[in-house]
C-alpha cells in the first residue's frame, strides 16, 4: 500500500498521499477539508460528512487524477441547521376578554381575564410585539364559605363533611311554589345554609321530606334552581323532631333598561351617564360601548357599573353611548344615549325660525306684498315646535359629572320677535288692521309655559280677539 501510494506523488503538487498508518492528511495544498481513511475504519466522524468511495473519486480527479483505492473522504465542513426565522412587528393589544368564574367554590379564589397580541397585516413568520401583561388576576370571594370542621353542633352531631349539625330521627316536610305563578316547583335543590351538599330535592308537586335535620327552629335552609333566585327560608318547628317549610321561590326576568336620557354638554366640561336596569336577579355588571366599540373598564373608569364619567371633555367624545347588562336570566342592551359636544361660544339651537304657515280665516292684503291679498301668514317657529333641551355656559359649568338626570331648565325658543300687520276685511267694506306675531330669532332660554312653541296644524288662525 505504501507504494501505491508513493506511485502519485506527482500528482500536482502533494507531497505525501499516505503514510505507513494510511492516515495522513493531504496538507501541502493546504487543504484542511479532507481526511482519507481507510474503508475499515467506518466510524463516521461526528465533525464531518463521510462520503462513499463514488464521491472520492470526482475530489481526487480534481486534486489531479487520484483513482479511489478503498478510501472514505471525510469533509469537515460545519453544516448549520437552517432555522424558520421570526421577524417581530409592531403589534395592538385586543380589548380584555371577560373575567373568568372563581377558581374556588368556597372560600377566596382567583379570577383571570386575558388579551391577545395582534397585527392583521402580519405574515405567517411575523410575530406581534405589544408591551404589558397578556393574563391579569384578581382575587374573588366564592358564594359560600368552606366548611369549618372544628365547631361544635349545640345540637345533634357534625355530619362527616362538616357542612351541618345533623339529628337522627329528625324530619323535615317542604313545598315550592313560583311567586308569580302559584304553580308548584319541581327540581329544587335543598340545602342546609352556604353548605355545599344537597340534601333533597323537590318533586312535580313542589314537595320535598328531608331527614336529619335537627328540629330546632334554628335552622335556615337555602333554595334553588335553574331560572329561579336563591332563596333562604327559616323553617317552623311542629313538634320535638319535626319541622316544615313553605316558600316561593322568584323565577329570573330578563334585564331591561329605563329611557336613557341625552347629555349636552360644551367642550372642556363634564358628564355623567347612567344606565338604569331592572330584572331578577338585580342586574350588577355593565359594559359601556361608544358607537358600538367596547370600552375599556379600567381606561374609562366605570369599573362594570351602571354609571359612565367623563372629565374634561372634548370634541372627540361626541357620539352614541349604550350600556349592556347580563345576569343568569339574559343580557339586554340599552337605547342609545347621544353625547353632544358645543364648542365654547357657540349657540346650542338653531337661531333661524323654521317657517310655520297658518291658515288665515279670510284673504288678508299684506302691504310687504303690494298689498296683494294673503290667505295665510309665515308666523316662524323653533326646533320645529318641539322641546329641545339646551344648555348656558353661565348657567352651568359642569365642572362635576353632574347627576344621572339633568334638569330640564333650558330649552330652544324664541329669543327675538316682532309684528307683521295685514289688512283684513272681517267687515264688509271694512278693513281691520291685524298685527301677527312673527318670531324672529331663537335661542337658549328657560322653559316655561310662555313660549314654548307649537305649530297648528291644519287651523285656522284668526287674531280677531286680538284687534286695536
Amino acid at each position: 500500500m505504501s507504494e501505491a501510494g508513493s506511485s502519485y506523488k506527482d500528482g500536482a503538487g502533494i507531497k505525501s498521499f499516505f503514510d505507513d498508518d494510511h492516515n495522513r492528511t493531504v496538507s501541502s495544498m493546504g487543504i484542511e477539508d479532507f481526511r482519507y481513511e481507510v474503508r475499515d475504519q467506518r466510524e463516521r466522524k461526528k465533525r464531518g460528512i463521510l462520503c462513499p468511495c463514488l464521491t472520492a473519486i470526482f475530489v481526487l480527479v480534481l486534486l489531479g487524477g487520484l483513482a479511489c483505492v478503498g478510501y472514505f473522504v471525510v469533509f469537515k465542513i460545519a453544516v448549520e441547521p437552517r432555522l424558520e426565522k421570526h421577524i417581530a412587528i409592531n403589534g395592538t393589544w385586543s380589548e380584555w376578554g371577560l373575567w373568568s368564574v372563581c377558581s374556588t367554590t368556597c372560600g377566596r379564589g382567583v379570577q383571570k381575564r386575558s388579551r391577545t397580541c395582534e397585527n392583521p397585516d402580519a405574515h405567517a413568520n411575523d410575530q406581534p410585539l405589544c408591551f404589558g401583561e397578556s393574563v391579569e388576576n384578581k382575587p374573588c370571594n366564592a358564594p359560600l364559605d368552606c366548611p369549618d370542621c372544628a365547631r361544635i353542633c349545640e345540637v345533634g352531631s357534625l355530619n362527616e363533611n362538616c357542612t351541618a349539625c345533623t339529628c337522627k330521627g329528625h324530619v323535615m316536610l317542604g313545598w315550592v311554589y313560583d311567586e308569580v305563578t302559584r304553580e308548584p316547583v319541581q327540581f329544587v335543590k335543598v340545602y342546609l345554609g352556604d353548605s355545599v351538599q344537597i340534601l333533597g330535592l323537590s318533586n312535580r308537586t313542589g314537595q320535598f321530606v328531608i331527614s336529619g335535620v335537627c328540629a330546632n327552629g334554628e335552622n335556615t335552609m337555602r333554595l334553588e334552581r335553574d331560572e329561579y333566585m336563591p332563596k333562604y327560608v327559616e323553617p317552623s318547628r311542629m313538634n320535638e323532631t319535626a319541622t316544615q317549610l313553605v316558600a316561593r321561590m322568584d323565577p329570573f326576568e330578563e334585564p331591561y333598561f329605563l329611557e336613557p336620557q341625552h347629555k349636552l354638554r360644551y367642550e372642556g366640561q363634564s358628564v355623567v351617564m347612567c344606565c338604569r336596569a331592572v330584572g331578577t336577579p338585580e342586574p350588577d355588571y355593565f359594559e359601556w360601548y361608544k358607537d358600538d366599540v367596547l370600552l375599556d373598564s379600567e381606561k374609562w373608569g366605570y369599573n362594570s357599573t351602571n354609571e359612565l364619567e367623563i372629565y374634561n371633555i372634548t370634541r372627540e367624545d361626541a357620539g352614541d353611548y349604550t350600556c349592556m347588562t347580563r345576569t343568569p336570566a339574559g343580557e339586554s342592551t340599552s337605547n342609545i344615549t347621544t353625547l353632544t359636544i358645543h364648542p365654547n361660544g357657540t349657540e346650542f339651537c338653531n337661531t333661524v325660525p323654521n317657517v310655520s304657515y297658518v291658515e288665515l280665516s279670510v284673504p288678508c292684503r299684506d302691504p310687504e306684498q303690494g298689498n296683494q291679498f294673503v290667505d295665510r301668514v309665515n308666523i316662524g317657529v323653533c326646533a320645529n315646535g318641539t322641546i329641545v333641551p339646551c344648555i348656558v355656559w353661565s348657567a352651568y359649568n359642569y365642572t362635576n359629572p353632574g347627576t344621572c338626570q339633568d334638569q330640564l331648565e333650558y330649552c330652544c325658543g324664541p329669543v327675538a320677535t316682532s309684528t307683521k300687520r295685514l289688512f283684513c276685511p272681517f267687515v264688509p267694506g271694512t278693513l281691520t288692521a291685524i298685527d301677527y306675531p312673527i318670531t324672529t330669532a331663537c335661542g337658549c332660554k328657560k322653559c316655561d309655559d310662555t313660549f314654548i312653541p307649537t305649530v297648528p296644524v291644519s287651523t285656522t288662525f284668526n287674531p280677531i280677539n286680538n284687534a286695536g
